[in-house]
């Protein structure tokens, strides 16, 4: 029973790891509008590409639902100032 409860475990494991290897690869095509923002935050010790997408989001989340145009300024301030 034990060995069919590892079996099970590690099979998930190995189906979560491939979500998230998958995931990799799309959420620098998500933050592609953003080029600009990614580049100056990454030019920052420590911050990786995820990282910067990352506060991106939470930026967005932050101020809530704006237009594009009127996000990507807003970062430009915030990233600039």
């Amino acid at each position: 029973m034990l060995r069919y409860q590892v079996t099970l475990l590690l099979d998930q494991l190995e189906r979560e790891e491939e979500a998230v290897e998958s995931l990799k690869g799309r959420i620098p095509e998500a933050g592609a509008p953003f080029m600009r923002e990614i580049n100056i935050l990454t030019g920052m010790k420590g911050i990786s590409v995820f990282i910067a997408i990352a506060i991106i989001a939470d930026i967005a989340d932050i101020i809530g639902v704006w237009t594009l145009p009127r996000l990507v300024d807003t970062v430009k301030r915030l990233v600039l100032s």
